[in-house]
């Protein structure tokens, strides 16, 4: 490939991290949904009270 500003762009140069970036992005798509219904079933959210809703911003400097 031709080197334009002596930079190597050619596709062996990052495949490696090509195939890490997809291979992270296709975990992340498939193991979410699950996750997330996990965290649902179990209950392991906050769910925010009296004392954790900010009414008024007025106080804060």
């Amino acid at each position: 490939m031709r080197s334009i500003l002596q930079i190597d762009l050619s596709f062996s140069t990052y495949k490696l991290g090509i195939l890490a970036f997809v291979t992270a992005f296709v975990v992340a798509m498939v193991v979410m949904p699950a996750l997330i219904r996990v965290v649902y079933r179990l209950k392991l959210f906050d769910v925010p009270d009296g004392r954790k809703e900010k009414r008024n911003n007025k106080n804060i400097p």
